[in-house]
């Protein structure tokens, strides 16, 4: 599975009302294509997801959607959230490797 681009307007139906588990990447891309923290996490969480059967990803700007990180005290990027059943289960704030997320992630499989 791949990890989908979404905006403000798709976040309810995508996330909150999935059916399955869902990890929500907040990412913020430096200018110019600059390599930075988000940049390095959005590889990490690629390969995750081609892998993950269990869950749907989506990935969302921190600076397009400022409503989203409001309500969920998103303020820098990388920030995962991980959903289940319409709320917000998980945070892992920054950049990590694989297995960190991976954990979070299994406690609500």
């Amino acid at each position: 599975m791949s990890v989908l681009t979404i905006d403000q307007a798709q976040f309810d139906d995508k996330v909150l009302k999935a059916t399955r588990p869902v990890v929500v990447e907040f990412f913020k891309y430096k200018a110019g294509g600059v390599e930075n923290a988000s940049k390095r996490m959005s590889t990490v969480v690629d390969e995750w997801a081609s892998s993950e059967h269990g869950a749907d990803f989506f990935r969302l700007s921190l600076v397009d959607s400022p409503a989203i990180a409001e309500k969920y005290a998103v303020q820098s990027a990388p920030t995962l959230l991980i959903f289940s059943a319409g709320e917000q289960v998980e945070e892992l704030i920054g950049y990590y490797d694989i297995d960190r997320p991976k954990t979070l992630l299994a406690r609500h499989l």
